[in-house]
């Protein structure tokens, strides 16, 4: 029985056992090797195979151990061998893939734009076509029209190679529109659809929680007309070279001149409350900034009814500040009409003398083409067909001591080559020359040559100067076949040289100990107009809100004193006054001073607020911990402990009743004064 139950518990293997795991193991072997060597595949499926069971063995507990060692490297083998089988059918889906992705007309069209891909797969579909079974589509037959148009003997030869439309097939498609002499009722219509389809540069503005785009005068408030239009207005030092735009405002078509008007005297006033004075107001000819002006006379003239006004400008807050005209733009304006019409003008030689623009063309004929011996070397033909009328430079040379000198020369030396009537226009460029050197000196001392090219003081000739100009601006007419007139600009130039002799006797009777023409003109804002539209990339329109972002980014950077290179305006040599960094920064330094009005030693505070015991002796509480923190800003100042802090024992039984309740030491909190606390409360 022993036995029995031994021999039941230890499974053993007989001879005849051994042999035949022996020769499963073998047959195992050979099994595995072919099953690795060719891996069997069903319609490009790995075929899964049981080893075990193709030798006939149910578990690898019924295999010896160098079986049981075969058999885990067959597994092993198996797996891998079917990891490669996966990977390879990927790759193989994946080459295919891309070989339909490579020949698809998608792969095409990423690697062309639209014309050439049309223009290509067209190509691809009619090529093998009979002519007369083309058809093209409308983008087809378009492009096929700009190649004819651009050159028919070129088209012809192309069609010979590409399948093209005939010309006859685009002359069909041209008699489809019905165009005619005139205006046309299609296009106009095409127009306005497109212009409907249009979006208005509109944009949200997440900081203040408005929509930029709009008309928006500031306090005047905003209208709903979409904004096409900035204004913006500068403040600079007639002595010291500083400058600090002061406000910008958006509109359509233009500020109108009642809000100029408005914003004018607003800001005039505000400058007024930082200490600084307001002189003089400087802008261009513009119609809207006339009107200001003469509506700004008006007012003063309303105020000062039944006095003998003493005033040359006009009165804001009874302080006068006088209008000037930008000299620049004057002498555009001067150039302009002196470019279509003859002028007449009385100067030294008390004599009409006629200015003719044809003298300067035949000055500029006569001269040598040839760079290096040209004797007006900055004359081109922009000068002589005033292609840039903008252009103060432009208008600078050709008014110049150079151009006149050159001119006056060749008309008394060479009479045969220039005529006579080149002296008197030689006379007015030098006149015009004089007068805007008059007005655009910024050094102490003057050239050699170049007297009035200097700052104004009281040796220098400009008074004298100016008083002889306006002489000689009074005589000036225009003239041609139809009529003759006097434009704007030279009323101007008298009005704004009036306007330098009266500023200039102001100063004098200051201190002041010279004047810098140069600082009373627009430079300054020409040049930040310059500054937005280069701002970033290329932003010669901007939108409302791009404008507001260069217009802080130019503040904060302290970049509104650089000029673009080939600008309108020569560089202005001015700095910032201030600088927006603090308010970005967050420092202590960006102190904002609020008005307070002054307050009374003793204030009443009304019973009638009905405060409850808690809700007083609170406020009480808290009146005494700001008194703590002021005195820690005002670095303990005796005068400002007095004022702000008291005896505990002066306040009212409801005052202290939260201190008292606390039992706060004296150290911790301190007491508000009786005077603060009632300001608090």
């Amino acid at each position: 029985m022993e036995d029995t139950s031994q021999e039941s518990s230890i499974p053993l293997c007989s001879s005849e056992q051994k042999e035949t795991a022996v020769g499963r193991s073998r047959q195992l072997l050979r099994s595995t090797t072919k099953s690795t060597s060719t891996l069997p595949t069903y319609q490009g499926v790995y075929k899964r195979s049981n080893i075990l069971k193709d030798v006939g063995i149910r578990s690898a507990h019924h295999l010896s151990p160098k079986a049981r060692k075969l058999f885990m490297v067959a597994k092993n083998l198996r797996k891998y061998s079917k990891k490669l089988f996966i990977e390879k059918t990927n790759l193989k889906g994946r080459l295919k893939a891309a070989q339909k992705f490579i020949s698809s007309p998608e792969y095409i069209k990423l690697r062309l734009n639209t014309t050439s891909f049309n223009f290509i797969t067209s190509q691809l579909k009619l090529q093998k076509v009979q002519p007369q079974a083309r058809r093209f589509s409308l983008d087809n037959k378009l492009f096929s029209l700009l190649l004819l148009k651009q050159s028919p003997k070129g088209y012809r030869f192309l069609s010979k190679i590409f399948a093209l439309p005939s010309k006859r097939t685009l002359d069909t498609l041209l008699a489809k529109v019905p165009l005619y002499a005139g205006i046309n009722d299609l296009i106009i219509s095409n127009l306005k659809a497109a212009v409907n389809k249009m979006e208005p540069l509109l944009s949200y503005n997440r900081a203040s929680d408005l929509i930029d785009g709009f008309q928006d005068n500031g306090p005047e408030g905003r209208h709903p007309s979409f904004a096409d239009k900035a204004m913006v207005f500068m403040a600079r030092g007639i002595y010291k070279k500083w400058k600090q735009p002061i406000a910008y405002y958006f509109n359509s078509g233009g500020m109108k001149s009642n809000n100029i008007v408005v914003c004018l005297k607003d800001i005039i006033r505000r400058v007024r409350e930082t200490g600084l004075k307001v002189v003089i107001t400087v802008c261009d000819q513009g119609s809207a900034n006339v009107k200001a002006i003469r509506d700004l006379y008006s007012e003063t003239e309303y105020i000062m009814r039944g006095h003998n006004s003493r005033y040359f400008g006009f009165l804001v807050d009874n302080e006068e500040v006088v209008p000037l005209y930008d000299s620049p733009h004057l002498l555009k304006g001067v150039r302009n009409h002196l470019v279509e019409n003859n002028c007449r003008f009385v100067w030294r030689n008390n004599k009409v003398e006629v200015a003719s623009w044809n003298d300067i063309r035949t000055l500029y004929n006569l001269d040598d083409p040839d760079e290096e011996f040209k004797m007006c070397h900055k004359l081109t033909d922009v000068h002589i067909n005033n292609t840039k009328k903008m252009k103060v430079s432009v208008a600078a040379q050709v008014f110049s001591h150079r151009v006149a000198a050159l001119m006056r020369g060749i008309a008394r030396l060479s009479p045969q080559n220039m005529p006579s009537s080149g002296i008197e226009i030689a006379e007015f460029l030098f006149f015009m020359d004089k007068v805007f050197d008059s007005v655009n000196g910024a050094k102490l001392t003057s050239d050699p040559g170049k007297p009035l090219r200097c700052v104004v003081s009281p040796t220098s000739p400009h008074n004298e100067f100016w008083t002889e100009a306006i002489k000689v601006f009074q005589s000036i007419e225009f003239f041609n076949e139809r009529r003759k007139y006097v434009p704007p600009s030279i009323k101007n130039w008298i009005y704004t040289l009036k306007g330098f002799q009266y500023i200039w006797s102001k100063l004098q009777n200051w201190g002041f100990k010279f004047l810098s023409p140069r600082n009373c003109n627009q430079d300054p804002i020409e040049n930040f107009f310059g500054q937005i539209r280069s701002h970033g990339i290329r932003n010669v329109y901007p939108s409302c809100q791009s404008f507001g972002f260069s217009f802080k980014a130019l503040l904060i950077c302290q970049t509104s004193n650089w000029t673009s290179r080939g600008g309108n305006c020569e560089a202005d040599g001015t700095f910032s006054l201030d600088i927006l960094k603090d308010l970005v920064s967050g420092t202590e330094s960006a102190v904002m001073h609020i008005p307070v009005e002054d307050v009374s030693t003793f204030i009443d505070v009304p019973r009638d607020l009905n405060y409850s015991l808690v809700k007083r002796g609170t406020l009480t509480y808290i009146a005494g911990y700001i008194a703590r923190q002021l005195l820690k800003y005002s670095k303990n100042c005796a005068t400002c402990r007095g004022d702000l802090i008291g005896d505990l024992r002066v306040l009212s039984v409801d005052d202290k009743f939260i201190i008292e309740n606390r039992e706060y030491r004296r150290n911790s909190l301190l007491s508000p004064a009786t005077n603060f606390s009632k300001i608090f409360n």
